[in-house]
């Protein structure tokens, strides 16, 4: 697990949002749903989560599919502490960002752990989530 001074290259779990988009779209396609949203923010390193990617392959999963595929990434444009300071009055601290939790309860030590922490911070917000340490 990534330490918190880590950085994100060390958390890229590689085919993540392929499998994961790969998987919507399948069901989509058997139950009639075309449009896939995915949580991808602003400054997301990783090649399977450009706006360029997505698009792509939305168009190659539609033609494997025969059946129209559109990805969308609506939070592109947000980083998190944005979302926290946009957001601050919804129950934060019951949503999951950690690589390492007990149940639902954040460790504390992780790379997004402390990512959540700084953001948290950056944007001004109390952090009301539970963290082991």
């Amino acid at each position: 697990m990534p330490a918190a001074d880590e950085p994100d290259e060390n958390t890229y779990l590689p085919g993540r949002n392929i499998l994961l988009i790969s998987l919507a779209a399948i069901w989509g396609s058997t139950h009639g749903v075309s449009r896939i949203a995915i949580g991808s923010l602003g400054g997301n390193p990783f090649p399977d989560a450009t706006t360029e990617f997505f698009e792509s392959f939305g168009r190659d999963l539609s033609m494997g599919l025969d059946h129209k595929v559109l990805i969308e990434a609506p939070l592109r444009g947000f980083h998190k502490e944005d979302l926290i300071r946009d957001f601050k009055d919804l129950p934060l601290q019951l949503t999951l960002t950690c690589m390492a939790p007990v149940g639902s309860t954040h460790c504390g030590q992780c790379n997004k752990c402390f990512e959540r922490q700084q953001a948290f911070h950056k944007a001004g917000v109390v952090d009301r989530t539970v963290y082991l340490s």
